[in-house]
């Protein structure tokens, strides 16, 4: 339950840059989120992944579980302690209308993650099953030099996919973030090579191992269950010999007929 959440934040920005007042600084979980806005003197948006909760089966800890994993998604938005330029269209941040400002922000990025037609929507739509929780609150940040910054912090409490399995070629859906993701630019092709990584290791595995490792099990467990070979593996490989040929010898096959039927052909009525 990792990956998912990467994705999530990844998609959350392409979905709402373009989409609110703060334009294209929307961030993907900044270490210093204050910096953009003090820098800039604009609204910012920063959007981060915060408790996962999954119900997985054994000793499986990449959430394929009976149940859909849940994520706290949180984005925190930010408007400047000073007048904004025409991103606001001539609005003034002083006094009431910062929390004006925020209030629509909200409105703005709900829209973007549920109103738009293209691909990165119907990444979130296939991501995020459906929300369980909503919290939104007020937060004033008080920085150096006494200047105060509203913020408001958003929580959606989402249900979401699994994470790709280990080791396995990447299902529908994890195929196409990886195509959209890398035709988005340089920056996004080397996030994809991180996540492709991640998802190829240990390297190929056989199906039965998919399983294996998709449902945390052990050896003895798989092939008690009839998803793995009997067969020991040969000294230095892990997995058994692969049946490569059969071949029959005719002059040792015996036809055994059930009482009652007959093997005799044409030629013998």
């Amino acid at each position: 339950m990792t990956i998912v959440a990467l994705a999530a934040r990844v998609i959350f920005t392409r979905l709402v840059r373009g989409q609110t007042f703060a334009g294209d600084l929307v961030e993907n979980a900044p270490l210093e989120p204050i910096d953009a806005v003090t820098r800039s003197h604009k609204p910012a948006i920063a959007v981060y992944t915060g408790v996962l909760k999954g119900k997985p089966t054994g000793r499986n800890a990449l959430g394929a579980g009976r149940e859909a994993p849940t994520m706290e998604l949180v984005f925190q938005l930010y408007v400047p302690p000073a007048d904004a330029d025409g991103d606001l269209e001539g609005l003034s941040l002083q006094r009431s209308g910062s929390g004006l400002a925020i209030d629509l922000m909200q409105r703005q990025v709900l829209s973007a993650l549920q109103s738009q037609s293209n691909d990165w929507h119907e990444l979130w739509s296939e991501l995020v099953v459906g929300y369980d929780d909503f919290d939104s609150k007020p937060v004033l940040i008080e920085i150096e030099g006494g200047a105060r910054i509203p913020c408001r912090e958003v929580t959606l409490t989402c249900r979401v996919i699994n994470d790709p399995a280990p080791g396995a070629p990447l299902n529908p859906f994890w195929a196409k973030f990886d195509g959209i993701l890398r035709s988005d630019g340089e920056e996004s092709t080397l996030i994809a090579d991180l996540i492709m990584q991640a998802v190829e290791r240990p390297g190929e595995l056989s199906s039965w191992r998919q399983v294996m490792a998709l449902l945390g099990l052990s050896r003895r467990a798989v092939v008690a269950g009839g998803l793995g070979p009997v067969e020991p593996p040969l000294a230095g490989n892990p997995d058994p010999a692969t049946l490569e040929e059969v071949t029959t010898y005719p002059s040792t096959i015996e036809t055994v007929v059930s009482p009652g039927d007959s093997i005799s052909g044409p030629e013998d009525q």
